[in-house]
């Protein structure tokens, strides 16, 4: 049976120019409508209900982005393959689950491969990936062969860097001042040339050069290719506009397995670390919020505990922890948290705690 496939583009030379493309080298794929404009295609795609739907992103009123998630709303099973003149959509295209991204022009031989994939998760549905690049807590990639080593430092702190600015093209002086600050410009030049090539090396060692290159644009990673920094955001994204966030929620939570990239202190990564901590921080507290008002109180002071482990002088979390413990009829823990966080406020900030946490221990002592 063919897979079946709706193109959208703004523009109708782009239109002809997939479709003729598609018809040359996917044999097995059925065009089964061409769009122009978001609400068309929304109004036909539950009849049609297509395999797979090529989005361009850029487009007048509703973007290629808003479709896709409205098309998956109505479909949750299509297959999103975003086609763009802008490789900076790429980390949006993974927040929206995209199968795959491709870049204009487009290439016959990328848009086969593409094909290809479409097929194999029609048929067999979801692979589990046998790439996995981990940041959490350091940084890894595993591969069939076993992890991925490095030629030195600096060539797995370019490897980071370009990971980090996957999807967008690389900005050469940016790049060689936050890796080498300390010598020329041709200095660091040749050794990012260096580092380049052993990049390469590696990646043919891990026999993984075809998910994951190294471009002129920057670093390419395939749709097969699973990054835990990316599903991340994705699992975020999905709990915003989910009737029940908690399932993903909890998905997201057990991806932070430390801070991003810990293992190497790089002054560049810093700013990122400390906005995914805050991230997570407020993953937890959205996750215990959902928790205690189904009555699981247990697993909300599971996680409210992790949340204060990792910054003690949050005072959401402490209020999250107070109200729980209320909750719970557990008066005298509330009284021994708000005593210990006012001592180490005063300890390390000669501060007091703010006012509603004041008024919610006043409340409870009445």
């Amino acid at each position: 049976m063919p897979m079946t496939a709706v193109l959208i583009d703004d523009e109708q030379p782009a239109l002809d120019e997939l479709q003729e493309l598609l018809r040359a080298h996917a044999a097995d794929l059925q065009v089964v409508g061409c769009y122009r404009y978001p609400e068309d295609l929304l109004a036909q795609a539950a009849r049609l209900r297509p395999d797979v739907a090529f989005v361009d992103v850029a487009m007048p009123g509703m973007d290629g982005l808003t479709l896709a998630r409205q098309l998956q709303q109505q479909l949750p099973k299509i297959a999103i393959v975003f086609v763009t003149a802008h490789a900076g959509y790429a980390v949006k295209a993974f927040d929206c689950a995209a199968e795959d991204y491709l870049l204009k022009p487009l290439q016959p031989r990328r848009l086969a491969t593409t094909v290809e994939r479409l097929r194999a998760r029609i048929d067999q549905g979801p692979r589990q990936s046998h790439i996995r690049i981990t940041t959490f807590g350091g940084l890894r990639v595993q591969t069939p062969k076993g992890p991925l080593t490095w030629h030195s430092s600096k060539t797995r702190e370019l490897f980071a860097w370009l990971l980090h600015h996957h999807g967008n093209p690389i900005n050469r002086e940016q790049l060689l001042d936050a890796l080498h600050p300390d010598v020329s410009f041709s200095r660091a030049e040749s050794r990012f040339h260096n580092d380049s090539y052993h990049i390469r090396k590696s990646l043919e060692s891990g026999a993984v050069g075809e998910s994951i290159r190294l471009t002129k644009l920057g670093l390419e990673l395939s749709a097969d290719v699973f990054w835990d920094k990316a599903h991340f955001g994705h699992l975020l994204s999905l709990a915003a506009r989910q009737q029940d966030p908690l399932p993903s929620l909890e998905q997201a939570i057990d991806l932070y397995q430390g801070d991003y990239l810990a293992d190497a202190p790089w002054p560049w990564a810093d700013p990122f670390r400390e906005r995914l901590r805050l991230q997570y921080q407020a993953a937890l507290l959205s996750a215990a919020t959902e928790h205690r008002r189904r009555g699981q109180l247990e697993r909300a002071e599971i996680l409210l505990l992790t949340a204060r482990e990792q910054d003690p002088f949050n005072e959401q979390t402490v209020i999250h922890l107070v109200e729980l413990y209320l909750q719970d009829n557990r008066l005298p823990h509330a009284l021994s948290l708000y005593h210990g966080y006012a001592q180490l406020l005063v300890d390390e900030l000669q501060a007091e705690p703010g006012s509603k946490l004041r008024a919610l221990i006043a409340a409870a002592n009445r």
